[in-house]
C-alpha cells in the first residue's frame, strides 16, 4: 500500500471513530429526560440491578457510593437504549449505598438521600427480615393507594427487606401504560429504595411486558438452583429461601421443567425458612373456587395436586398466592391435595389453633424437616375485594377485606400480620422453629397411632403407679395444661364416647407441642 493510500485509510478510520463518538455524545445531549424513575431489582449480598427509562435513547451509567453523590463504583453501557438496566457488583453485604443514574456524560437522577438501597445480608444470616407481600394490587385507584399508605404508615420506606408481588400487578391487561399507572406512579418512593420480586398473574396478558419490566434471576445470580428462565426462580435473603413459581404460563405437570427444577432447588437449600409464592391459590373459596377444576383453566387444581407434594416434602413453611380477591389463611396442614370435602383433620391437620403468639401460641415445627406442616395464605385483596362462600375447611380466617401481608422473620420465629387499610391487624400468626420439638399425637398415650379406650387404660395405669411409663409425656397431656391428671382421662373419654372436641393440638395428627411446658417427648415411634 502506498503512503497516500495509508494516510487516506488512517483518516477514514479516525473519521469513523469520531463519527461514532459524536453519535454517542449527541444521543446523550439531546434534551433527554427520565420518563420512568429508577427502580431496583435482584438485590443480593454483593450486587443489585438498577433500571430506569429515558425519553430518547442514551448511553447508561450508574454510580454507587457510601454517601450521596459518591461515584466510587461505576457501571457503564455505551449502547444507546430507552430502557436502561445495569448490574452493579462488588458491593458489601447488609450495607446501605446511595446511587445516581444517567448517561456517560451526565447524571439525570439520584445523588441524594432519596436514592439509596441496602444490600441483602449474607446467606444464612439471622438478622431480622421484613417482607411486604401484595396481591392483585394493580388497580391504580384509591383502594390501592389506601393499602400502600397503611403499610408505609406502619413500616416506613426503610424497613422493607423483601417486596413480593403475587401477580395481577396492573389491570386489566398488564400493558406497559397500565404498569406505569399501577406500579411506577403508585410506589415511586419505595421503588427507589427496595427491590421487588414478582410472579406473573393472569392479567399480565403480555408476558413480554411483564418480563421486560422485571429482572428475575435465571442462573443462580441470587442463590438457589439455576432455572434458565425468568418465569420461575429462587433467591436467598438471609436465612430465608424464596421460591417463585409460574402458575400462569408454565408447564404444571409433575415431570415438566418447572416442577423438576423445583425438586432440585428444594434439595439444594439449607435455609431455616422456605417461602413459596405464585398467583393461583391451591385453596380458596373467595372470588375463585379451588374445588372447581375448570376455574382459571385448572391452574389452582394443578398447583395443588402437582406442586404441593413436592413443596411439603421439601419442608416449605409458607405458601403465598393472590388471584382470589380476599384474604384467607390456613391452619398448619399437610398432605391435602384433593377437593375441600376430602380434608381429614385427623391426618391432615397438624395444628388447628389460631397460631396467634399472644393467645394460643405459635405453630411449632422442626427445622429442615419434611411434611412438618405448611401455612397457606391467599393475599389477593391489595386492590379490590369480591364475594365468595369463604368456607374452605383448612382456613382459620377468610374475609373479603382490603389489605396486605407483612412478614417479620427473626431467627427461628416467623410472624405474619394481615394489615388492613385502617392500620389495624385482621390476623396475626406465628411459626416457631424449635430443634427440640417432638412429633406425637396428643391422647395416644400408648403410641399405637390411634386414640382408643386402651389409651384411657394406659393413662390410668400411669397415674396410679402400676409400672407403666410414658416415653412421651406430652401425649398423655390431653387438655394441654402442662400436667397429666385425671382431667386428661376425662377429656379423652368425653372425646371417645360423647363426641366432645378432639384433644388439643397436635390433636389426632402428628405434630409438635404448640405450648411450651415442662413435659417432654423422648420417644414416640408412631410419628416420623
Amino acid at each position: 500500500m502506498n503512503s497516500h493510500l495509508r494516510d487516506r485509510t488512517r483518516w477514514i478510520n479516525i473519521g469513523c471513530f469520531l463519527s461514532l463518538l459524536l453519535g454517542i455524545l449527541n444521543a446523550d445531549l439531546v434534551g433527554q429526560t427520565i420518563t420512568r424513575d429508577p427502580y431496583l431489582q435482584q438485590v443480593t449480598p454483593d450486587s443489585i440491578v438498577i433500571r430506569w427509562r429515558t425519553s430518547t435513547e442514551t448511553t447508561s451509567r450508574v454510580a454507587v457510593g457510601a454517601v450521596p453523590g459518591d461515584t466510587t463504583i461505576i457501571a457503564l453501557q455505551t449502547n444507546p437504549v430507552n430502557d436502561h438496566e445495569l448490574i452493579v457488583e462488588g458491593l458489601s453485604a447488609a450495607t446501605e449505598y446511595f446511587y445516581q443514574v444517567g448517561t456517560t456524560s451526565q447524571f439525570l437522577a439520584g445523588g441524594d438521600s432519596n436514592h439509596r438501597f441496602r444490600t441483602a445480608p449474607e446467606v444464612g444470616s439471622t438478622a431480622p427480615i421484613r417482607v411486604w407481600a401484595i396481591g392483585d394490587a394493580g388497580t391504580a385507584d384509591a383502594n390501592q393507594a389506601a393499602v400502600r399508605d397503611a403499610y408505609l404508615n406502619f413500616a416506613g420506606t426503610d424497613s422493607t427487606s423483601v417486596w413480593l408481588f403475587l401477580g395481577d400487578n396492573a389491570y386489566d391487561d398488564g400493558t406497559d401504560d397500565e404498569y406505569q399507572s399501577a406500579l411506577f406512579e403508585v410506589y415511586p418512593d419505595l421503588l427507589r429504595t427496595t427491590s421487588f420480586w414478582s410472579t406473573r398473574g393472569n392479567h399480565e396478558q403480555d408476558s413480554a411486558v411483564h418480563y421486560g419490566i422485571c429482572s428475575n434471576p435465571t442462573a443462580s445470580e441470587a442463590g438457589g438452583v439455576a432455572s434458565g428462565t425468568e418465569s420461575y426462580y429462587s433467591f436467598d435473603h438471609g436465612n430465608v429461601h424464596f421460591i417463585c413459581l409460574d402458575s400462569e404460563g408454565s408447564d404444571r405437570t409433575p415431570a415438566g421443567p418447572m416442577l423438576s427444577w423445583l425438586q432440585a432447588d428444594l434439595a439444594n437449600t439449607l435455609s431455616d425458612w422456605i417461602v413459596a409464592f405464585w398467583h393461583h391459590p391451591p385453596y380458596t373459596k373467595g372470588s375463585h373456587d379451588s374445588d372447581d377444576a375448570g376455574d382459571s383453566g385448572g391452574r389452582m387444581h394443578d398447583m395443588r395436586e402437582n406442586a404441593l407434594p413436592i413443596l411439603e416434602a421439601g419442608g416449605v413453611d409458607l405458601v403465598l398466592s393472590g388471584h382470589s380477591h380476599c384474604y384467607e389463611r390456613s391452619f398448619l396442614i399437610d398432605e391435602h391435595y384433593q377437593e375441600s370435602q376430602t380434608f381429614d383433620p385427623t391426618t391432615m391437620l397438624i395444628d388447628g389453633s389460631s397460631g396467634d403468639p399472644d393467645t394460643t401460641g405459635p405453630y411449632r415445627k422442626l427445622p429442615l424437616a419434611p411434611n412438618e406442616g405448611t401455612i397457606y395464605v391467599v393475599m389477593g385483596s391489595s386492590g379490590r375485594v369480591s364475594g365468595g362462600t369463604f368456607d374452605h375447611p383448612i382456613m382459620h380466617i377468610s374475609e373479603p377485606i382490603l389489605g396486605s401481608l407483612v412478614l417479620d422473620i427473626v431467627g427461628t420465629q416467623l410472624t405474619g400480620s394481615m394489615l388492613r387499610t385502617d392500620g389495624s391487624f385482621e390476623d396475626v400468626f406465628s411459626i416457631e422453629k424449635s430443634p427440640n420439638a417432638s412429633q406425637f399425637r396428643r391422647g395416644d398415650a400408648n403410641g399405637d397411632e390411634s386414640l382408643r379406650l386402651s389409651d384411657v387404660i394406659y393413662l390410668l395405669q400411669y397415674l396410679f403407679g402400676t409400672g407403666i411409663d410414658l416415653n412421651c409425656l406430652d401425649s398423655g397431656d390431653v387438655d394441654d395444661n402442662g400436667a397429666i391428671t385425671l382431667a386428661d382421662v376425662i377429656s379423652l373419654l368425653a372425646y371417645l364416647f360423647q363426641g366432645s372436641s378432639a384433644p388439643s393440638a397436635p390433636g389426632t395428627a402428628c405434630g409438635s407441642d404448640p405450648t411450651p411446658d415442662s413435659l417432654s417427648c423422648t420417644q414416640y415411634a408412631a410419628c416420623p
